[in-house]
């Protein structure tokens, strides 16, 4: 663990600056604990990835924009025009590849459904899943750009073994969204050529056609070309495992899952070399020779061929454990901790202080060499009689100065009891994050407005008021893009102490408004007109002004986006069925989604209201008279207060 120590200094390197290497011999192995390796490969990642962040909980379905039943595929800029860089299951069954263009898979596939791709989310989201997946092994990085390997030696038999591991890590994987294919090898080359080329093991709920169907594939012909397995996730998922040692299970495997050059593969195959279990007894001197007397074009000069037959040697040796395979983990983020210890024991609440003064100084010099800034802390007490007293407070923005951490400390220093004395204190930071530089005004007292500092200061007062008030007191109100005023924004934490100019704007809607509206009795001179009068909570208020209607819609494309939701599902499963009135009844079902299910979804007229004491209140009449045989009846309700 990294530590910073009483005087302030780093006692481990920055992330940028680790070195450390993971590093796999025969030679280590015979010495030390039997390696074990966890690659998990995720074939779908960034369609998984975009699905979860579009998926929205909408009237009791999740809807996404990312469709599964039908052809989807991502794409990016290249030189040959948009090109495809990932696509789901629906699409690969009708014949689309990765690294086709967009142009060829339109002809292809004219309903093919596209969005751009996101290759620096999904990289940063990797990196978040490699950080995740530390609860496996403390060693661990990404892999290529949809893989993960895991350190496992030693770790196995806390979750009942491997197998039971690699069960764990794909449900875990499943309630994140992520398909998942794992590998358990002796070493990372073969974890590797496991998770993605190696036979799935039967899985529960899963058809006997269907693992003939994976295995078919993935054991093709000796003239095809092999490429990973591209499993559906309905298929279920595999789990492999191999003992070092065992050539058996990378036998049957082919020639790319020793993550060779693609020319290397294709010299290999002009060899008739296509599986990796041709290359077991087949001598090192004539794998040489023949790539330096092949004389097919492409295949470059001579010394590069050799070449490239000491990569495949390599590759193999690393797989089976005769060469070190070296992998760099990820660094553990540095824990900034400062401590003091004390041998007279401290009891005073105004030693207490100044430690706590002391040691906010020594972590702000640590932070600040980071260029981070804490926000949120914990200050421990450690008694005599071996119990600990801790106190949290937390900062809206990356704080390092030692003033503001102890004046907010400071409120609750006093609920601290020292108890029989006190033998060390801690000062951690939990979290932390990077520091903005700010631009502060030029013309110092010269009454200039401050923006820099304004927002400090603004700050300053939020962190005492949450540090005194608590964490979900103090909060802001967010702006929505919706017509419905109730839900037109929304409470967050995240305050924003500078505001966009393009988001204040002067309302015409009332400053009180309701929770929820309220439902009114009202009487009216013609039915689409406005009150004459209305009761709202037993009282009667006669109206001797109005203004409006002001219309406003409900938000059908919600609906909308649920019924085409609700179609397509009734379409996959109708397709399993006999095609008939199961269908047409499930279509009618569905059309029901875009019916108004209460008064919400109905169009609102809004009136603004003034009644003979002078109050002037915000109602609306919730549906239209016209469509009172389809819709019900209109309802009133009172909904604010004008100041």
């Amino acid at each position: 663990m990294n530590v910073v120590s009483a005087s302030g200094n780093i006692v481990s390197p920055p992330h940028s600056m680790t070195s450390n290497t993971c590093h796999f011999s025969a030679d280590k192995q015979a010495k030390n604990e039997k390696k074990c390796f966890l690659s998990i490969w995720l074939p779908s990642f960034a369609i998984d990835r975009l699905r979860e962040k579009t998926r929205r909980y909408i009237d009791g379905h999740f809807v996404s924009s990312v469709p599964e039943s039908k052809p989807f595929a991502l794409v990016l800029s290249g030189h040959r025009g948009l090109m495809i860089t990932a696509i789901n299951a629906c699409a690969r069954r009708e014949g689309l590849e990765v690294g086709q263009t967009l142009a060829d898979a339109r002809a292809a596939i004219p309903h093919l459904i596209t969005k751009p791709a996101e290759p620096e989310r999904d990289h940063k989201r990797l990196y978040a899943l490699a950080y995740a997946a530390g609860r496996y092994g403390p060693a661990r990085n990404v892999e290529g750009e949809d893989g993960l390997w895991v350190d496992i030696t030693g770790v196995t038999h806390l979750f009942g073994g491997s197998e039971a591991l690699a069960q764990d890590c794909i449900q875990r994987f499943q309630k994140a969204g992520y398909h998942a294919r794992t590998g358990i090898a002796g070493t990372p080359a073969a974890a590797f050529a496991l998770a993605r080329y190696g036979p799935p093991l039967p899985s529960r709920g899963k058809s006997i056609e269907t693992q003939n169907a994976v295995e078919t594939r993935t054991n093709k012909p000796t003239g095809q070309n092999t490429r990973p397995i591209q499993q559906d996730a309905r298929l279920g998922h595999c789990s492999s495992s191999l003992l070092v040692g065992d050539q058996a299970k990378l036998t049957d495997l082919p020639i790319e899952a020793l993550r060779l050059e693609a020319k290397t593969i294709v010299l290999l195959k002009r060899l008739g070399l296509r599986r990796i279990g041709q290359l077991y007894n087949l001598p090192r001197t004539v794998l040489a020779r023949r790539f330096r007397d092949l004389k097919v074009k492409g295949a470059g000069r001579v010394g590069e061929r050799e070449g490239l037959a000491q990569a495949v040697l390599l590759r193999l040796d690393q797989a089976l454990g005769q060469q070190a395979d070296p992998h760099q983990p990820l660094a553990e983020p540095p824990a900034f901790i400062a401590r003091r210890s004390y041998p007279d024991i401290l009891i005073t609440s105004e030693g207490i202080e100044a430690a706590c003064h002391d040691l906010a100084s020594e972590l702000c010099n640590a932070l600040i060499a980071y260029h981070k800034g804490a926000r949120r802390l914990r200050f421990s007490l450690y008694r005599a009689d071996g119990s600990v007293a801790d106190a949290m407070i937390g900062t809206k923005q990356p704080c390092c100065k030692p003033d503001h951490l102890l004046s907010l400390f400071r409120d609750k220093l006093n609920t601290l009891d020292a108890g029989f004395g006190i033998d060390m204190i801690t000062l951690e930071a939990l979290q932390v994050d990077g520091l903005e530089e700010t631009q502060s005004c030029l013309a110092q007292g010269s009454g200039d407005f401050d923006s820099a500092q304004v927002q400090a200061n603004t700050a300053a007062l939020i962190d005492r008021l949450t540090n005194r008030l608590g964490q979900k007191t103090v909060f802001q109100l967010e702006k929505i893009e919706s017509h419905i005023p109730e839900h037109a924004q929304k409470r967050t934490f995240d305050f924003i102490t500078k505001p966009n100019p393009q988001q204040i704007y002067v309302s015409q809607r009332p400053s009180f408004l309701l929770i929820a509206p309220e439902k009114i009795t009202v009487i009216a001179e013609v039915p689409e007109g406005p009150p004459a009068r209305f009761t709202w909570r037993r009282v009667l208020h006669r109206i001797i002004k109005t203004e409006g209607p002001k219309r406003i819609e409900p938000e059908w494309w919600k609906r909308l986006a649920v019924f085409i939701a609700s179609t397509s599902s009734n379409h996959e499963n109708s397709s399993t069925r006999i095609v008939g009135s199961s269908s047409t009844q499930n279509a009618m079902h569905s059309s029901h989604l875009l019916e108004p299910k209460n008064d919400q979804d109905r169009i609102r007229d809004y009136y603004v209201l003034e009644d003979d004491c002078g109050v002037r209140y915000w109602v609306f009449r919730s549906g239209l008279y016209q469509r009172e045989m389809e819709d019900g009846p209109p309802n009133w309700y009172m909904h604010g207060l004008f100041g």
